[in-house]
Order: C-alpha cells, then structure tokens, then sequence
C-alpha cells in the first residue's frame, strides 16, 4: 500500500463500514517525501527516507467514513496512528559494517500520529521516544526528525553536565548526532585526567574515535594515581573503555609535557595506572627514546631506551648511549641510567671515545654527567669501565677507570683511579690516577707519572715524567730513567 508510505506485513484488515485498515502486524514501514531539488522536467521526485521503521501496529484511516467517494476534497487524510512502541536500528553494512547491532542500538518510538499522508512532507516526519546507545551513553529521550541525508535521527545538545559515557569510563559533552553516517559527536571527551576537544567525533559501542583540536591532561591524582600535564593539539585518539585505555597519536605538532618543559614526539596511551609512551621525548639538551616510555608526575624513564645529549656544535652530539634503562627526574633535577647489558656503550661523539660504563647520572644544573654510580674520591669498590678512542690516528688506546666525570660545558672527560695506560710495551701509571680527555681524542700531558717497560720484565721505570700519549703505540715524554 503506497500513500508516502508503504506498509510491509500481514493480518491487514478493512474495515469498510469505517473505511479504515486494521494493520495488526507491520514488520516494516518505509517513507517516501519530496525531494529538496527540483528533476530536469520542472518536478519534483519523491525520496525513500533511509531509515526504516519496524515491529509497529495501528490503524489507517483512508478517509472520514462519509466521504468514502472522496468526493469532499479532505487533506488531513489519509491518517496513520500507530498504537504501540516501534524501533528503528542502525545496522546496515554500509553503517561501519554493522557496527550498532539492533540487539542494544536502537531508536524506540513512542505511539504517534501522522496525518495529511498525501501531502506528507519530511518535516511531518517527527516522532519522539528514547535513545538506546548500547550503553555509550544512559537511555535518554530525544525527538527524532528527517536528517540532511535522508535518514531519521537527530541533532542535539547534550546538558550542560554532560552525559556519563560507558558506564562511568568517562564523560562527554556538547553535540550528539545520530543518522546513517553513524552516531556522531563534536564536543569534549573526558577521560582519567584528559579532556579532549574535537570536532569530528565517531561513537562506537565498544569504542570512540576522534580527530581533536585540543588535547590536554591535567596534573592531578586520579584513584592512586598521579597523571603528569600534557597539552596537544591534533592528536588522533581511540578510546576503548572496555580496556579502558585511551591511545593518543601525534599528528601534526609534538605534544609538550612538564609545563611545557619538554615535549614528546610519538604517542600516548592512557590507563588509569599511568601513561605510557611510544617516541622520543625531548628536554633541553637531551632525547630520550623508548617504545614503552613511561611518563609520570615529575619523572619519565623506560626500561629499553636510547639517550642523548646533544653539544653546542650543531648536529653534533655530545654523549649518546643505547639500550639503558632510564629515569629523569625533573624536580630532583637528575637523570639515572643503567646499562641493560649488549649494545649499552656510551660514544663521547665530540672526544671520540667510547665507553662500556654500567651505569651513570645527569646533573641538570651543573651540566655534568658523572659515571661509576659514585663521586670522585670515594672509596666504593664498583667494576671499572673501560674507555677506547675512536680516533683513527690512536689505534684503539684505552684505559680503564671506576670513576669518571664529563663536562657539557667544556666537554671534557675526567676518568679517576685509573690504574694504568699501556702504550706500546709500556704501562703508564697516571699520578693521583687521574686522565683527562679533550675535545678530538686529546688526552692531557700527563705529569709525574710513572712509567714500567717493558710490562713483561718491568726493567726500566721512569719518573719525573710529562708524557704526552699520542695513541696506543705512540707517545711523547721526557722522565728519568731508573735501572
């Protein structure tokens, strides 16, 4: 039966005497309106509405029963009065694949009315009822009207307070928009301690997408724990609060962290045991990378991670080592890093030096790295690393050292303890043991050092000495000798 509308069921029954059907059991019931353009002949053509209504009952009433001639020109008919609740669902495959399953997302109508059916018009198509959103949001009450794509949904605001999302994960406010390009938002998502503010909102039953303006994660405690600050703007971000995660990915601009002390290129997960990171954060000087950083209150760090500190020569790094474990400590203003074993060298790019150390710190404010896990000086008997030039002219030396210092501001690297250098077939003992190396591989003239040759027979030993050690088979030096 066609009449803008079009009945699919069975059980219809006329009624002449009253000349209306009695539609006992519609499965479904489609719209047909005028379009909003005008065909190539002057007409105007009538357009299905997308959205289908079903599971529906009531009466049609064709004309007023004494005008069964319709001889009496009567508009407000034909009438349809539905009696009972019906729905309208959302699962068609070209809605993302049937994502809103009718089992939980749906549309159910109240009882209505429709009149003037021959003359319908999509705005006589306005019904009411509630919203069952699979439980992205509480069951609300919402009107439904025709949509710009020729579908039934809505258009609408959320309260000032906002609507609870997935049970309680999270919050969101401002626009909610249902038709057949899905269930959609442009508002403000609130999660854990972040708020994110996007424009191009898609709600899904088990999760959200959004490409956001703004993007930022307050410094406060949530449950037992405490979230660092976090501002980004166009981020992409997938929220999936049944594993209750939100993953953040950079796409434009680095995310700035710490009160805008350091910034993050890469991306985030939120969990409500913390935040952790994939990419490189970088403060002042330094970068650190991991693929699981994990960024807390004051501090971030990683177990597997790679750090560097670049010099004040452009494109120049002065410290670089891979595979550490790491923490950095913005308000104890220290850096801590452990060697994970293979791989664990620190390079001193600008000394061409490389060295195995263990484990060593970074002292932000007085620009120095210092290796061993101990001041100079003290008397803590930790294994000794061992530092090799890279120099192409120095054939490998090395010396070994339990201590060390290096400088980022005059680039120097100051070993301490170090027992002895071998050149050639001699063994140096650097006096109060202690080696400097400059900039390019300069190691500094080494003053009353003791020399023994050879290290086979220890012959010779020479005294009083200034050396110069210009690689591992070449040195300059003047000393006395003792036989």
């Amino acid at each position: 039966m066609q009449a803008g509308l079009i009945f699919f069921g069975k059980e219809f029954a006329f009624n002449y005497q009253d000349f209306k059907l009695d539609l006992k059991t519609v499965d479904s019931l489609r719209f047909k309106v005028p379009s909003d353009s005008i065909g190539p002949d002057g007409k105007t053509t009538l357009v299905p509405i997308k959205s289908v209504l079903q599971n529906l009952n009531g009466i049609l009433s064709i004309d007023n029963a004494s005008n069964k001639s319709g001889y009496v020109a009567n508009n407000e008919f034909p009438i349809f009065d539905c009696t009972n609740k019906s729905f309208i669902y959302y699962d068609y495959a070209y809605i993302f694949n049937k994502v809103y399953n009718r089992e939980n997302f749906y549309y159910h109508l109240d009882p209505f009315v429709i009149d003037s059916l021959n003359v319908l018009r999509k705005e006589g198509l306005v019904f009411e009822g509630e919203m069952v959103s699979a439980g992205i949001f509480p069951v609300f009450r919402q009107t439904l009207t025709v949509q710009p794509d020729y579908s039934l949904g809505f258009d609408m605001t959320t309260p000032d307070e906002g609507f609870v999302a997935y049970g309680g994960k999270g919050k969101y406010k401002s626009r909610i928009q249902l038709s057949h390009k899905g269930f959609l938002g442009s508002g403000t998502i609130e999660y854990l301690s972040s708020s994110a503010q996007a424009n191009d909102i898609t709600f899904f039953p088990d999760s959200t997408y959004a490409v956001t303006q703004k993007f930022d994660v307050e410094r406060k405690i949530v449950g037992s724990t405490q979230f660092p600050d976090i501002q980004a703007e166009d981020v992409f971000i997938n929220w999936r609060p049944k594993n209750d995660k939100m993953y953040v990915f950079q796409k434009s601009k680095d995310m700035l962290l710490y009160n805008k002390t350091a910034s993050l290129k890469g991306n985030l997960v939120l969990m409500p045991s913390g935040i952790d990171a994939d990419g490189v954060v970088t403060f002042q000087q330094s970068q650190l990378a991991s693929n699981k950083l994990q960024l807390k209150d004051h501090s971030y760090g990683a177990d597997t991670s790679d750090f560097s500190l670049k010099s004040d020569i452009e494109n120049v790094l002065a410290l670089q080592t891979k595979n550490v474990k790491s923490n950095i400590d913005l308000e104890k203003r220290v850096g801590e890093f452990y060697s994970n074993g293979t791989g664990s060298n620190v390079t001193f790019p600008l000394n061409q030096y490389v060295s195995n150390i263990q484990n060593f710190k970074w002292f932000m404010d007085k620009s120095e790295m210092e290796f061993g896990g101990a001041t100079a000086g003290t008397k803590m008997n930790i294994t000794e690393s061992e530092f090799i030039s890279v120099h192409p002219n120095q054939d490998s030396l090395r010396f070994t050292a339990p201590l060390a210092t290096y400088s980022l501001t005059d680039y120097l690297i100051k070993a301490y303890k170090v027992p002895q250098i071998l050149v050639a077939d001699a063994s140096i003992i650097p006096d109060s043991g202690k080696v400097v190396v400059e900039k390019n591989a300069l190691m500094r003239t080494l003053n009353n050092s003791r020399v023994i040759a050879n290290t086979t027979t220890k012959y010779h030993t020479m005294l009083n000495t200034s050396i110069n050690v210009l690689g591992r088979k070449n040195i300059q030096a003047m000393a006395i000798m003792s036989i």
